[in-house]
């Protein structure tokens, strides 16, 4: 046995490609496992604390005031001596006419009731919300609430404005917050006049340090710390911004009195902390569910206790912003297991190629000692040199590469998400997982493959013979390719004969081309949705307003009236009701059919405006067609109003390319008169006028209309700085899968050029120069990878066509999956040369082998 591990040690001298490709697919594997570990350790050990130490809240919801029922005369008596106190003429008798129709001994002398108008209610609204009246009592309605569900809550506001380049969320720092705390990372807090706090990487990219001016509008602040906000953990300052620019995004902290100075546009909600053990955990898919009875400890049991308590845009927005990292760790940690694995199943195939290539040379030895009496358990365990050592030392070498590696991953995660990091830590478990898991699982795996090898007899391993069998596929292959000329019929014989390095050859091959092509779809993949879905779109700014408006606020704008209705039922074009699983509640677009900034269009870029002057027709986008099965001719019933059970019914005239979100386009003018609204209600405004960047040129009266502003041209831009910065990530990933490729290929091209040394040898001596030999015997796979790429290229699309089709319902999205050619050229091209380097490592071996080994006997 001794003398079997030492010439087993000495071999490795001898095959030093073969045992380097074994170290290297153990260090890559083990590298980014324990980097990805360790870098999600530092943010979670210090992101559970960061809630609770910061008391960031469970939930933040919103109240639906219904002002039929939930607004009483001593409400009205208290609000009209504060917060309207101070109506104009024109408000008055509308608020006393309200006052009057809640008021049941007041109400029945009235002729007929104000609520009898279905735009009243709105009209209401709109003043409530102009003195923020709507404060007072949604914070008493939550409060009637308090003792049954155990919570704490406070009213968050944020404003946001456009300075220049950067967005900017301006929060209002008050020091007897108790929820929603924020978090300071150097200096002092805003407590006096003139002083702001800001994100310390915004500071540090523009070069602001604690003690600079910082300009809001046409004033100057005081920098004098550096903090981050608990409650945009992912920063989203902006629907204009969706995705996270640490150069163009800031969030501030200011005081009160500097706060209410500042223009820009107003968010509001109530954030919720419950008192007791609650799991932070969100689920964001529980929102969309039927409301059913739930545990003590979830945070959406506030959602289930008053049908008008809401989750609006604003405080989904808020909920993702402080959950979505809870995504990232359990994405990442189960990629980052499954990596483990998926390159140390690889690194046993390039094991097995090795040892079966090693049983085969030393037959002879091995005959002779199972003739000797030696079984093959003993034999088979001398065979664990090349695992073994490979296993420790590549596991060695990816713990350290991980632990270096950890700190600039750790990095690139918080330019993503704002939270704070804890120190590196050398845990046992990644320790352990990187030298014992490999070690265990390539020795067990090889000491199985050796007792499979080793189980013919002795007097079959003493006969003499060539290794290199003809196989069936070999003869198949000579005959296809009887045609060819002799160098081509000699290369794919070549490359036949042995079947399980072309299985694992072809097999790496499709299986990176997968990852390949995996990468290079989600490349552009954001940029197609966003380009199908706003082609039609003119415009460079949607302006939302509070409440449901009739006045004209601008006379360049485009008015859209945007509603959601649920579908109550659908009709084929036959009168035959469809099947239903699920409630869906879709997007209304009233447009009007003049309207200079919007446009719906087909898959063939057609406009479909004029087929919507009727207002009986509808324009389904795609999405809604994919998801629903919804057809050109069906009709769709919507439910106006649940309680008097009032429907409207719309007939499918087209279907628009558009991805994102179920969307129907209807003639503004027939919504209206059909949900009650008078004929000129809009909540949105479409604008190309620059004034909408920056809220400071406006007039208070508009600004206090204005709930949101999306600026198309900004979110574009964001996005695709985001993707260059993807796009980079994507090289990189294509680069490690190269690399993969590279180690496997560069092991097998040793192996084949050992096993036909003789060969070689005799191509020598018949005059072939080794350029010629090399071209001949280690490009024998380059048809096999290029075959096996292209094949990966519609599995990989149908695949992730099957995932989205999972996904569909959930996400309220398909997604339009597809391969530029220009892209799948690129993949290939990065996939062979790989190959090419590994084959041109090869040939220096080729080059050295003499002319001498054509005379040796098998």
């Amino acid at each position: 046995m001794k003398l079997l591990f030492l010439n087993s040690l000495k071999g490795l001298r001898k095959k030093k490609i073969q045992m380097l490709g074994i170290i290297l697919m153990v260090m890559l594997s083990t590298g980014i496992y324990v980097a990805m570990q360790s870098a999600l350790d530092r943010m979670e050990d210090k992101y559970y604390n960061y809630l609770d130490e910061q008391n960031v809240e469970h939930i933040s919801v919103d109240y639906f005031i219904n002002y039929a029922k939930d607004v009483t005369v001593d409400d009205m008596n208290y609000l009209l001596n504060n917060q309207l106190a101070n109506l104009t003429e024109e408000e008055r008798p509308i608020i006393e006419a309200y006052k009057c129709a809640i008021d049941k001994e007041c109400v029945s002398l009235l002729e007929s009731n104000p609520f009898d108008n279905n735009s009243f209610e709105y009209v209401i609204d709109s003043i409530f919300q102009k003195y923020e009246a709507t404060e007072y009592i949604k914070s008493k309605k939550i409060s009637e609430l308090q003792d049954k569900y155990d919570f704490e809550f406070e009213l968050d506001k944020s404003k946001t404005l456009k300075q220049e380049d950067t967005y900017v969320k301006l929060l209002l720092y008050d020091e007897n917050k108790t929820i929603n705390k924020s978090y300071l990372v150097e200096g002092n807090l805003p407590t006096n006049d003139k002083e702001i706090t800001m994100l310390p990487k915004y500071a540090k990219i523009h070069n602001i340090k604690i003690g600079d001016n910082y300009k809001i509008g046409n004033i100057d602040y005081k920098v004098v710390g550096f903090t981050y906000a608990p409650d945009y953990i992912y920063p989203l300052v902006s629907y204009s911004a969706i995705m996270f620019d640490e150069e163009k995004n800031n969030v501030i902290y200011i005081n009160k009195e500097n706060y209410n100075e500042v223009s820009g546009v107003e968010e509001k909600s109530f954030s919720i902390v419950y008192n007791g053990d609650i799991k932070r955990k969100f689920e964001l898919a529980e929102i969309a569910k039927e409301k059913t009875k739930v545990a003590d400890d979830d945070i959406m049991k506030i959602l289930y206790a008053d049908s008008n308590i809401t989750m609006s845009v604003f405080t989904v927005t808020r909920l993702s912003r402080i959950s979505a990292l809870q995504l990232e760790f359990s994405t990442n940690r189960l990629f980052a297991d499954y990596f483990l694995y998926v390159l140390l199943g690889i690194a046993v195939f390039v094991i097995a190629i090795i040892t079966k290539k090693r049983i085969e040379d030393e037959k002879l030895q091995i005959g002779v000692l199972k003739s000797l009496g030696y079984s093959p358990f003993s034999i088979a365990v001398s065979y664990l040199v090349y695992p073994i050592i490979g296993s420790l030392i590549g596991g060695s070498l990816g713990y350290l590469i991980g632990a270096l590696a950890n700190g600039p991953l750790a990095s690139v995660y918080v330019s993503y998400y704002i939270i704070p990091l804890a120190d590196f830590k050398i845990d046992m478990k990644y320790l352990t997982n990187c030298l014992v898991l490999p070690t265990v699982l390539l020795s067990t795996l090889s000491y199985i493959i050796s007792l499979f090898m080793l189980r013919k007899k002795p007097l079959y391993l003493l006969r003499e013979g060539s290794n290199l069998k003809i196989n069936i596929f070999s003869k198949l292959a000579n005959k296809i390719t009887s045609i060819l000329p002799f160098k081509y019929r000699f290369k794919y014989s070549l490359a036949f004969r042995s079947l399980s390095k072309l299985l694992i050859v072809a097999l790496t091959s499709f299986f990176t081309g997968m990852l390949i092509v995996l990468t290079l779809i989600g490349m552009n993949l954001m940029q197609k949705l966003v380009d199908k879905t706003f082609e039609g779109l003119k415009y460079d700014y949607m302006v939302y307003v509070n409440a449901v408006e009739t006045e004209e606020l601008d006379s360049s704008a485009d008015y859209i009236l945007n509603f959601k209705l649920p579908i109550n039922k659908i009709l084929d074009s036959k009168g035959n009701e469809k099947k239903i699983d699920e409630d869906i509640t879709i997007n209304m677009m009233g447009i009007d059919s003049d309207s200079k900034y919007i446009d719906v269009i087909d898959e063939d870029k057609n406009s479909l405006k004029d087929l919507i002057v009727d207002e009986n027709n509808i324009v389904i986008n795609k999405n809604m067609q994919k998801l629903y099965d919804i057809e050109i001719g069906d009709t769709i019933e919507f439910v106006v109003n649940e309680d008097t059970k009032t429907m409207v019914s719309y007939k499918v005239t087209e279907i628009c390319e558009e991805f994102m979100n179920l969307t129907g386009y209807v003639d503004r003018l027939g919504l209206s008169k059909k949900i009650g609204y008078d004929i000129t209600s809009y909540t949105a405004m479409l604008s190309i006028d620059d004034k909408y960047s920056n809220l400071d040129t406006l007039d208070n009266n508009l600004v206090s209309k204005i709930a949101t502003v999306i600026n198309f041209q900004d979110m574009k831009e964001n996005i695709n700085d985001s993707m260059e910065k993807y796009n980079a990530s994507i090289y990189i990933v294509i680069l490690f899968a190269s690399i993969m490729a590279f180690v496997i290929i560069a092991v097998i091209a040793n192996i084949v050029v050992e096993e036909n040394k003789k060969i070689i040898s005799l191509m020598k001596v018949m005059g072939y120069k080794n350029k010629r030999i090399s071209s001949i015997v280690l490009n024998i796979y380059t048809p096999i990878i290029i075959v096996a790429y292209l094949l990966s290229i519609p599995v990989m699309i149908n695949l992730l066509e099957k995932i989205v089709a999972v996904l569909a319902d959930d996400m309220e999205m398909t997604i339009p999956i597809s391969l530029e050619p220009s892209l799948a050229i690129l993949g290939l091209v990065g996939l062979l040369v790989a190959y090419y380097i590994a084959v041109a490592m090869s040939k220096r071996v080729l080059n050295k082998i003499p002319l001498a080994i054509s005379l040796k006997r098998e």
